[in-house]
């Protein structure tokens, strides 16, 4: 697409540039909510910042509605990303169950959510790694968004070092949340209910603080 100036623009405007690669785990705390982090293997690693767009849904149909919404965001816009990696992406996920409440510790996680980052650093190995700045509406021109890009590799160029990582914490104590009793319970029940045709399949799961 061409540049449209100061146009408003209607979908995702993307604008990213190479920069040498600053240390993930600096990025990751200067970062603003909801912060990203993407890793998988033979993947380039994202890290993220803010929201550009957040996508939701619940219910049985809720991977579907938010395939739908992100076609819908991505059909439309100004993006110039440079290379593959550095394209815009959303990230999040899933609950099991189509009745997710949002109970603890999920309290603040809807059944799906999907972020579109309004930064985003990916490495892609070596030395150099690429920054890209979204945005989605009205007041996020093409010429806003590259002086955001400006910026935020500025901002990128100065932050400090965070020094080697330090050894993980020892475990002081383990408290399993589920009693013994309920346990077994639990997989009486379920052997069953796979004894009696209702079930084929059954993963138990139990949380340990």
């Amino acid at each position: 697409m061409e540049p449209l100036g100061d146009e408003v623009s209607e979908g995702v405007v993307t604008r990213a540039t190479p920069i040498p690669a600053p240390p993930a785990r600096a990025v990751l705390e200067a970062a603003d909510a909801p912060r990203t982090v993407w890793s998988a293997p033979d993947e380039p690693t994202v890290v993220g910042a803010g929201a550009a767009a957040v996508l939701t849904a619940t219910g049985e149909d809720r991977f579907t509605a938010v395939r739908e919404a992100s076609d819908d965001l991505f059909s439309s816009g100004n993006v110039h990303a440079g290379t593959e990696a550095a394209r815009p992406r959303v990230f999040g996920g899933f609950a099991f169950h189509h009745d997710h409440t949002g109970v603890a510790p999920w309290t603040n996680f809807p059944a799906a959510q999907f972020v579109l980052p309004r930064m985003q650093v990916t490495y892609t190995g070596g030395d150099e790694a690429w920054l890209t700045v979204n945005a989605v509406g009205p007041e996020d021109g093409p010429d806003a968004v590259e002086r955001r890009l400006d910026q935020a590799r500025e901002e990128l160029a100065t932050l400090p070092d965070p020094g080697p990582v330090n050894d993980p914490p020892g475990v002081r104590a383990r408290e399993r949340t589920t009693a013994k009793d309920d346990w077994r319970d639990s997989v009486v029940r379920a052997t069953e209910r796979i004894h009696a045709g209702e079930l084929q399949k059954v993963v138990l799961a139990q949380a340990l603080r």
